[in-house]
């Protein structure tokens, strides 16, 4: 019985302890969304927006503007 004890006790703790691991994770992950939220919002809220827009659509979305040639680094180097 005693064995049995100790044993659930171990495991619990362990439980316990990845489960505080998830929940920071998923705090920093509510941290750097909130940021992102904020910043979106100071930008629209800011003569900034139609920079914003062309920003994301050059970053994320791969876009280019009309005649212009984009150029990558086939090679794989970072520089």
């Amino acid at each position: 019985m005693m064995v049995y004890i100790a044993v659930s006790l171990i495991t619990t703790q362990m439980q316990i302890v990845s489960r505080k691991n998830e929940l920071e994770q998923v705090q920093n992950a509510i941290t750097a969304t909130q940021q992102e939220n904020e910043e979106m919002k100071r930008v629209l809220e800011s003569d900034q927006e139609s920079e914003f827009i062309e920003r994301i659509a050059r970053e994320k979305l791969g876009y280019a503007a009309p005649g212009e040639r984009i150029f990558s680094d086939a090679s794989g180097a970072n520089q």
